[in-house]
């Protein structure tokens, strides 16, 4: 009688292990989307993220070291550029155009040339924060290439 018993635990035991090595093969075969790269990818491609109902970031490993990257660059960048006496004018006049826009006490128009309804905001004056010439991007290329004269 012990015997068999002893033998039943030990087959439980195993069934057990099995289910739960099975479970874990499972779980490495799952591929899962990266919505930066719009590829399905093996579960190993991602970082883990316990927060989440999958257990994985939404981001594959590739695509968050770029990011990682990039982001780092642009801070180095911001840093540099912010800190130039010459270029926090410029920073201001931008920033009091965009609450302007925003509020309403500035109407976005179109292009002076061309008509283009998506216009981007030229400074002739950064000490004249409201006073804007509407340029396409073409056209405001053009117009800091010295192609284009107004």
């Amino acid at each position: 009688m012990f015997g068999a018993m002893r033998w039943k635990a030990i087959l439980n035991y195993n069934l057990e292990q099995n289910f739960w090595r099975n479970m874990e093969n499972k779980d490495k075969q799952k591929t899962f989307y990266c919505y930066i790269c719009k590829e399905k990818k093996p579960k190993t491609d991602f970082h883990s993220d316990n927060g989440r109902k999958q257990g994985v970031c939404s981001t594959c490993k590739t695509c968050a070291k770029k990011r990682t990257q990039h982001n780092n660059y642009l801070r180095e960048y911001a840093k540099k550029y912010a800190l130039k006496k010459e270029n926090i004018q410029k920073l201001l006049t931008r920033m009091i155009m965009r609450k302007a826009i925003k509020s309403g006490i500035l109407v976005r128009k179109p292009c002076i040339v061309c008509g283009n309804k998506k216009a981007e905001g030229h400074h002739q004056d950064y000490s004249k924060p409201l006073d804007i010439k509407w340029l396409c991007d073409l056209h405001h290329q053009h117009l800091h290439r010295g192609i284009l004269k107004l």
